[in-house]
């Protein structure tokens, strides 16, 4: 018969592994249960409440239909107070962090059909203080606490997939995210490549995504059913993304208010069978599977250190400091330009898209907001940008070096091969580029004026879709020839 005590060890030890998972939204009890963040937060928010009639208040917004919402102190609570906007010009968007004034219109003495709610009178976007946002556990210790010490997956994989699940913000021209796609070196690997993948979606909570719905309880108002984050993941398998998937793997802005979304791909070969797949043309991280990954077995629950981290990356909106986007951009496109000259004869030139409006220099913009997160800071600037741009170019690297060492090639466009099926104007508008680099869009246009608007627009984004032409400003609407 076991003993007693062996009974009493089990049972602690049990008990000291849930302590430390994520219990959901609604199910937080203690203080360790939230992060220091998400205290701070809250304990503000609420101390704003008390200076009623007259408050001042942070947090994030929930629309509920016409002009109210939910102000919530941070995107992972179920808790808020109803806010009405019909005085003011400025409605903010879902999940938007504000900053707003009004009074507080409290029930009065028995009257029971009086709400509890603000009535508001200024309203603007603002943004959490970097002092706040101090993550309580580093992207490294993130990516461990993400597959464990079971998993045999290698550090620089763990890192790529971390990186994913930081995610970025959305900007005017991208939705934000980041895809990390795994490549077998051998096709052995790719059901284990499934495998993690599954177990990452499977084990992150639904109620840190948009996935689900929590529901908001109000004085006399009902309760109203939201989304708590603005962020998604997917995954899924490389030949089952080529047709119908291009819209959101591209990130094309204005998917339904998803504002953030995690991919992972699994590959089914090392390389694609042609460099246009959208699989491989849209991937921002890129990882070698060189062996059988293991995931960890048993209940996939998400540890309590790993969804503070995703809480407090998720309420951070990092922007681009002002000096550093055109700096930056600058910096990238040049370095583009030279890693494209370095592997053009090999045909992987096609996987470097020169545009910094939806191209290469943006989603490394996005993955220096991911590295912003990461460090708790709100501003990204030149160095996060360096850092950002070495990191896509020891991945683009790491990958073009294999497929050349194994003799995987693409065939190569030339330019003459690529302007041959471009309607005339097409043609005048890429010889004028090509003889005036850097010129503004006012410029070029000028110098086409029996061109029809329609015409010239449709022209411009031919020779961009077809990589004869990309943007080499941010701020100025300048084109160069590739």
């Amino acid at each position: 018969m076991p003993d007693i005590w062996d009974y009493l060890v089990q049972e602690r030890r049990l008990q000291n592994e849930y302590a430390y998972e994520w219990p959901g939204i609604d199910k937080r009890r203690w203080r360790h249960h939230y992060a220091e963040t998400e205290i701070r937060l809250l304990e503000e928010f609420n101390e704003s409440l008390r200076k009623a009639p007259l408050v001042h208040l942070q947090g994030y917004v929930s629309r509920v239909g016409g002009r109210k919402f939910i102000l919530r102190p941070g995107l992972a609570f179920s808790y808020g107070i109803l806010c009405n906007a019909e005085n003011c010009r400025y409605l903010p968007a879902d999940h938007e962090f504000v900053e707003l004034s009004g009074y507080r219109m409290l029930p009065k003495k028995g009257d029971v059909l009086a709400s509890d709610e603000i009535m508001v009178e200024n309203v603007r976007q603002s943004r959490l203080d970097v002092e706040i946002l101090k993550q309580e556990i580093g992207m490294n210790e993130a990516a461990d606490s993400l597959l464990g010490s079971s998993s045999d997956a290698p550090a620089q994989l763990r890192k790529d997939l971390i990186i994913s699940l930081t995610s970025s913000p959305s900007d005017p021209f991208r939705m934000g995210g980041l895809t990390a796609t795994l490549l077998p070196l051998e096709d052995e690997f790719v059901k284990s490549q499934i495998n993690l993948l599954d177990y990452i979606v499977e084990m992150l909570p639904g109620d840190l995504t948009s996935k689900t719905t929590i529901e908001i309880p109000t004085r006399n108002s009902g309760k109203f059913k939201i989304s708590p984050f603005p962020w998604d993941v997917m995954s899924g398998i490389s030949s089952k993304l080529q047709k119908g998937r291009e819209v959101v793997l591209a990130r094309q802005n204005g998917s339904k208010g998803l504002l953030e979304l995690s991919i992972g791909i699994s590959a089914e070969t090392l390389a694609p069978k042609n460099i246009d797949e959208v699989w491989i043309k849209y991937s921002d991280l890129p990882s070698f599977i060189a062996e059988d990954v293991g995931v960890p077995q048993g209940r996939r629950r998400c540890r309590l250190e790993l969804a503070k981290y995703l809480i407090v990356s998720h309420l951070n909106r990092p922007v681009l400091d002002t000096d550093a986007s055109e700096n930056g951009y600058k910096k990238i496109v040049n370095t583009l330009v030279k890693l494209r000259r370095e592997y053009d004869s090999d045909g992987y030139a096609g996987l470097i898209d020169l545009d910094t409006e939806y191209g290469t220099p943006r989603a490394i913009v996005h993955l220096a907001k991911a590295l912003a997160r990461a460090d708790g800071r709100t501003v990204v600037d030149d160095t996060m940008i360096g850092e950002a741009l070495r990191y896509f170019l020891e991945s683009r690297r790491s990958v073009f070096e294999l497929w050349n060492d194994r003799n995987i090639r693409f065939p190569n466009k030339s330019r003459e091969q690529k302007a041959r099926y471009l309607s005339p104007s097409a043609k005048r508008i890429l010889r004028f580029i090509l003889d005036r680099p850097n010129s503004i869009r006012a410029e070029i246009r000028e110098n086409f004026p029996k061109i029809s608007d329609s015409i010239f627009e449709q022209s411009l984004a031919t020779l961009v879709k077809e990589g004869l032409i990309y943007r080499t400003s941010e701020i100025d609407e300048k084109y160069a020839a590739v």
